[in-house]
C-alpha cells in the first residue's frame, strides 16, 4: 500500500484493548512529542515569532468579564506558535509543542490556562478542543478495511491526545471503530484515531489520466452540491482520486483542483507522457477536442509548445501554447522536440530563457532589433564564443561576451555602456539593436562561461 506524502517521525501510542499496534516512522502523518516545560515554552524579548509574525508586547487581557470553565469541559490541547501572556498581559513567549492543558477561566477573548501547575494566558482561539475517542464500543473491521484519508485530518492518540495530522490524501487500513472515531494504520505501522467521517474507501482509480470533456460541470465538494464553473476545453486531467461517484482531479502540482462526476471521465491507456518542450517551423491549428471539430487557434511558426501528453493509436498531442496560454489539441508529429539545454528569445514580451534540463534556471530581459532593422525568427545554434569583443561594422562599440547564433550575422551579447534600464519594453522599435539580442552582462556572461549547458551547437529558438 503506497503513500505518496508521508512525512517520517517516530511516535508510540497507546491502543484499544486487544487491538495491540506500536508506532513508527510514518511518511505523511506529522507527530507531535511532548516536552518539559521548559522546553515547551520558548522565553524571548522578542515577538517576532517563529513563523515571521510580530506581536504586540503587552495586551489587554481584561476587557471582558472572566468565566469559570467547568471541570467536565477545561481538558484542551494547544497548537504551537500560541503566544503566551503572563497575568499582566506581557508576552513571555510562544508554545513550540503541541501540549495539554487545562482551561481554567475565559473572557472569550482570552483564556488563563495551567501547564504543570503553572498559570498563563493564551488566546482562545489557539485551544483545541479534547475529543472524546473511547465514547461506546469498538468493534473490529474485518471486510472494507483499505481507506484513503481527506486532505488535512487531525490524528489522535487513545486519550484523546492530538499526535499529528495526515495532508496528502494517504492510504491506511482501518483496523476498528466505533461509529464516530476509527482505528487506523498507516503503510509503515503509526497508528491513530481519525474521525470517521474523514475516511473514505479506497479508490477504484487513484493518481491516473482520464479524458474530460468540455461543458462538464466542476464542483468544490465531493458531495456534488456547490458547482463552482464548467470545463472550457476538453483536456486531459490529473485525477488523484475517483470512487465511481465522484473524483477529485486536477493540476498535481499546483493543486487547481476541483470534483467533478466520475461518469464525466473517460479513462484510457492510449496515451504516453512527454511532458517535453518542443517548437513548431509552420502554421498549424489547434482544436478544443482530440477529434479535431473545434478550431480554437492557429499557431505560428517557431512558438514554443509544452507537450504534455500523445496518443498512442491515435494522431493527437496535448499541448500547451505558451504565445496565447492555451491548452489544446494538435496533430501529432508536427513538432519538433528541444534538447534539454535550449535557449528562448521571445520577441514578443522581449524576454530571453535559459533552458537546463529541460527547466527554465534564468530568464533576462533583452533589446532585441529596431523595426528597420528586426531580429529575425527561426531556430539556430551557438556558432562560437567570444570574450571582450569589439564589433568590426560599429567601431568603439564593445561586448564583454559576444554569442553569434545565425548565418545573418546576430547574436546574443551586451552592450558596454549601454543603458541598463531600457530593457523589456517598447523601447527596441525605435533604439533597439541591428538585429541581435541585447542583454545584460549576467545572462550573456553566464552563457559564455556555461558550456555544459550552452556550449556551441547549443539550439536557439527565436520567436514572437
Amino acid at each position: 500500500m503506497k503513500n505518496k506524502n508521508i512525512r517520517k517521525m517516530a511516535a508510540t501510542l497507546a491502543v484499544i484493548e486487544a487491538l495491540t499496534l506500536s508506532g513508527c516512522k510514518s511518511k505523511n502523518v506529522e507527530v507531535i512529542n511532548t516536552n518539559s516545560l521548559k522546553q515547551i515554552i520558548s522565553l524571548s524579548d522578542t515577538i517576532v515569532d517563529s513563523q515571521g509574525y510580530t506581536h504586540p508586547t503587552k495586551v489587554n487581557l481584561n476587557e471582558n468579564e472572566y468565566t469559570t470553565i467547568p471541570e467536565n469541559e477545561n481538558v484542551y490541547d494547544i497548537n504551537f506558535g500560541c503566544r503566551v501572556y503572563n497575568k499582566n498581559g506581557k508576552d513571555i513567549g510562544e508554545i513550540t509543542e503541541y501540549v495539554r492543558v487545562i482551561a481554567l477561566e475565559t473572557n472569550g477573548e482570552y483564556t488563563r490556562i495551567s501547564i504543570n501547575n503553572k498559570e498563563y494566558y493564551v488566546e482562545s482561539t489557539k485551544l483545541m478542543k479534547v475529543p472524546t475517542i473511547n465514547k461506546g464500543q469498538y468493534t473490529v473491521i474485518t471486510e472494507n478495511k483499505e481507506m484513503v484519508c481527506d486532505d488535512w485530518v487531525n490524528i489522535y492518540d487513545n486519550n484523546g491526545k492530538y499526535i499529528g495530522y495526515d495532508w496528502g490524501n494517504s492510504e491506511c487500513m482501518a483496523v476498528a471503530s466505533n461509529g464516530e472515531f476509527t482505528l487506523v494504520t498507516f503503510e509503515n505501522g503509526f497508528s491513530g484515531y481519525i474521525e470517521s467521517s474523514k475516511l473514505n474507501p479506497k479508490y477504484v482509480h487513484v493518481n491516473a489520466h482520464a479524458y474530460i470533456r468540455q461543458g462538464t460541470i466542476i464542483y468544490g465538494d465531493k458531495e456534488l452540491t456547490r458547482q463552482i464553473g464548467t470545463i472550457e476545453n476538453d483536456h486531459i486531467t490529473y485525477v488523484h482520486m475517483d470512487d465511481g461517484n465522484y473524483a477529485y482531479v486536477g493540476n498535481e502540482y499546483y493543486k487547481e483542483v476541483y470534483y467533478v462526476k466520475s461518469s464525466d471521465l473517460e479513462y484510457t491507456e492510449d496515451f504516453t507522457e512527454v511532458n517535453n518542450q518542443a517548437y513548431i517551423t509552420s502554421s498549424i491549428p489547434m482544436y478544443a477536442d482530440k477529434e479535431f471539430t473545434i478550431l480554437i487557434d492557429t499557431l505560428e511558426p517557431y512558438s514554443p509548445l509544452s507537450v504534455y501528453i500523445e496518443s498512442k493509436t491515435g494522431d493527437w498531442a496535448n499541448v500547451y501554447d505558451h504565445n496565447h496560454n492555451l491548452t489544446g489539441f494538435i496533430k501529432k508529429g508536427t513538432y519538433t522536440f528541444m534538447d534539454n539545454n535550449f535557449i528562448d528569445v521571445d520577441l514578443g514580451e522581449q524576454k530571453i530563457h535559459l533552458y537546463e534540463d529541460g527547466i527554465t534556471h534564468m530568464w533576462g530581459y533583452i533589446r532585441s532589433g529596431k523595426d528597420s532593422t528586426p531580429t529575425h525568427e527561426g531556430i539556430f545554434d551557438i556558432d562560437w564564443k567570444a570574450k571582450d569583443w569589439e564589433f568590426t561594422t560599429y567601431k568603439g562599440s564593445y561586448a564583454d561576451y559576444w554569442i553569434p547564433y545565425n548565418e545573418y550575422g546576430e547574436g546574443i551579447h551586451d552592450l558596454r555602456g549601454d543603458d541598463v534600464d531600457n530593457y523589456g519594453n517598447s523601447a527596441y522599435h525605435n533604439y533597439g539593436s541591428h538585429g541581435c539580442v541585447r542583454v545584460r552582462s549576467s545572462i550573456s556572461g553566464y552563457i559564455y562561461n556555461d558550456d555544459e549547458h550552452f556550449g556551441v551547437g547549443t539550439l536557439v529558438l527565436v520567436h514572437k
